[in-house]
């Protein structure tokens, strides 16, 4: 039985983003830790002083398979230095899959994403994803986190 199996669904967003910061901590990445979560902002990660971009804020969002995974429209606005992070956990596997998506990518990809505009209703307009075995091969291979990590990040070393 994974080690995550027992635990609620707060506790298992607050592993994944220790896992997420972790997991970039160990790219050579620095990582700083939001002390309120009011913006939408898990953390920000600086970049070396040689890439355009000079940080990235980071959204974690973590849930198993079939979940349906959502970010707040009002909070998570697209531009060119917001990622999503999303971790993944798994019926038999004690980690989760990592995934880092520039956020920018995903209005353009309804394959994965779905917007939800809920007009007229109390629900705020989001942006989410259901994680399934049909599509975890697409997040697997264009937003595999090492992969993304070492396009945007290879001069932080």
């Amino acid at each position: 039985m994974p080690l995550w199996s027992e635990l609620n669904n707060t506790r298992k967003g607050r592993c994944a983003e220790y896992l997420v910061c972790m997991q970039l901590s160990l790219a050579g990445v620095d990582v700083y830790r939001s002390e309120v979560d009011d913006r939408g902002i898990d953390f920000v990660i600086r970049c070396s002083r040689e890439q355009k971009i000079k940080h990235y804020d980071i959204q974690v969002k973590s849930g198993t398979i079939n979940n349906w995974l959502f970010v707040p429209k009002d909070k998570f606005i697209p531009r060119e230095n917001l990622l999503l992070a999303l971790a993944v956990f798994r019926k038999n596997a004690d980690l989760p899959l990592f995934f880092l998506i520039p956020s920018l990518d995903i209005p353009s990809r309804k394959d994965l994403f779905t917007y939800r505009p809920y007009k007229g209703k109390k629900t705020k307009p989001e942006w989410g994803i259901t994680p399934k075995e049909s599509n975890i091969h697409i997040l697997e291979k264009e937003y595999n986190y090492k992969t993304i990590v070492s396009k945007l990040f290879s001069g932080n070393r």
